[in-house]
């Protein structure tokens, strides 16, 4: 080891100068790496956070709509009910009547988790169902706002003495656009909404839920000026780039936002700031460590690589051009024949064992009785049943290669079952056996067997000379079916 480590240094009055002038090339260069490793850490963290925001919004997105979805659906289902019809068509009040839509509706606002009551209205007369009875507030609030609807896809707030609910509704109109002549209207407790549909105990985490108009929906852990704050920060713009900066309280947040035109809801993630800020120092650290470990590493395998390369090379090149002799030792060609002798001979090994193996088969399979079964042949005792594949061609000789590249593409095609390959030397066949459970029962079909076998034949037929054919047994479950 000692003849190929040097180390070539000038003039020594020039060591000094060129230790000091490396020293400072090196202190600049990895400067310059790590200010750009943490600039591009700190704006690709960033991108991250605002790309793992937005899915959050866009799953609370999900959640909302689909649970809206769900509720429109069961008013539909509610409209179909022989009690409501009756209400709505025939006009025919009575005690059972009432009773059965009363009941019906009951149930449906306690099974929901959410909703407070339903109310049924005909022209101007509207009844009220459900576990909560509405006040004369609420009543007045949803009588005339549902006049004020267009469609059935809107959705409108009331106030309520708990907070806020949100009305959808199914209705019946004369005309595209009229005024409701007879529905049904679903009134949705905010608050036991946000409690059923999303979590907010993280701390630097907030979901917020705005109409388009700016009411709250969803409200979060925010009182009423900072949720005021941030719907005045997000304006007119309902398409975000990146994340934005807003302070509430003397802290810094993150916000980013999604709307929903469809449902005309604005969906906002709040994150707090600081807590962000620690987590990526946190990394930081983790990075600067890392990027210090690499650069000595980095160093290290330099200088010995250098010393395991170059010099060895040179050495090489030097004695090119001397003229002596590059192999020092002609003991290591000898070695090298010698692998190359025994990588034959063991394939030769392989090849017997293989050749024995088909043999033992072939014996049992032509019926001779004093044959012990192969293992491979197995099927009662192991819960398995299987079938025999033979494969021959026009040739005299049915090539191994070309046996191995048929066994490749029967294993694609019968993914999932044991098979095994039987031949014998210099023959025009080879007898494929394939195994699987019992209760899977993919090779029991005579239709999708024969298909299968048959892509497999085509494949190696459709280009080449030699026409192969095949042919198959019935399903077999008992080894003893496997002679005669």
């Amino acid at each position: 080891m000692k003849q190929y480590f040097r180390i070539d240094i000038a003039d020594k009055k020039y060591r000094f100068v060129l230790l000091l002038s490396y020293s400072i090339i090196a202190v600049f260069s990895v400067t310059i790496l790590i200010g750009g490793i943490f600039s591009w850490f700190r704006a690709y963290t960033r991108k991250v956070i605002y790309d793992m925001s937005m899915e959050q919004i866009q799953n609370l997105n999900t959640v909302v709509s689909n649970t809206l979805e769900m509720y429109r659906i069961q008013l539909q289902t509610a409209w179909q009910d022989p009690g409501v019809k009756e209400y709505f068509y025939t006009r025919k009040e009575g005690w059972r009547n009432e009773y059965q839509v009363g009941n019906y509706f009951s149930r449906m606002c306690v099974n929901s988790g959410i909703a407070d009551y339903v109310s049924l209205f005909r022209g101007q007369e509207f009844q009220y169902y459900g576990p909560y009875y509405p006040g004369e507030n609420e009543k007045s609030q949803i009588e005339s706002m549902i006049l004020e609807t267009g469609n059935d896809t809107q959705q409108f707030l009331i106030d309520t003495d708990s907070g806020k609910n949100l009305c959808i509704f199914l209705t019946e109109r004369n005309t595209v656009g009229a005024k409701p002549e007879k529905g049904i209207i679903y009134s949705l407790n905010l608050s036991a909404m946000e409690k059923q549909l999303i979590s907010q105990e993280n701390e630097d985490s907030i979901f917020l839920v705005f109409s388009s108009d700016g009411q709250s929906i969803l409200k979060g852990k925010l009182n009423q000026e900072q949720r005021g704050k941030i719907w005045e920060e997000i304006g007119e713009s309902r398409k975000p780039d990146r994340s934005r900066e807003v302070e509430l309280g003397g802290r810094k947040y993150l916000y980013n936002y999604l709307y929903n035109e469809k449902i005309d809801m604005l969906f906002v993630l709040v994150q707090d700031y600081q807590v962000l800020q620690s987590q990526i120092s946190g990394i930081l650290k983790i990075s600067v460590l890392v990027t210090v470990v690499s650069l000595f590493g980095s160093f290290l395998l330099a200088v010995f690589f250098t010393n395991r390369l170059y010099y060895p090379l040179e050495e090489f090149f030097g004695r090119l051009r001397s003229g002596t002799g590059v192999l020092a030792d002609r003991g290591e060609y000898g070695r090298k024949q010698a692998e190359l002798t025994s990588e034959k001979i063991i394939s030769q090994i392989h090849l017997m064992s293989q050749r024995c193996h088909s043999d033992e088969v072939l014996s049992f399979l032509n019926g001779d009785s004093a044959a012990e079964i192969p293992l491979v042949l197995r099927l009662s005792d192991r819960s398995e049943e299987g079938r025999l594949l033979l494969f021959w061609t026009s040739a005299h000789v049915l090539e191994r290669t070309y046996i191995e590249r048929i066994k490749k593409e029967m294993e694609d095609i019968f993914s999932g079952c044991k098979l095994a390959v039987f031949y014998e030397a210099c023959a025009p066949w080879a007898l494929f056996f394939l195994k699987e459970p019992v209760r899977v029962g993919a090779l029991k079909t005579d239709e999708v067997f024969c298909e299968r076998a048959g892509q497999g034949c085509a494949a190696f037929s459709g280009g080449d000379e030699t026409e192969i054919y095949y042919a198959f047994s019935r399903i077999l479950s008992d080894e003893k079916e496997l002679q005669g």
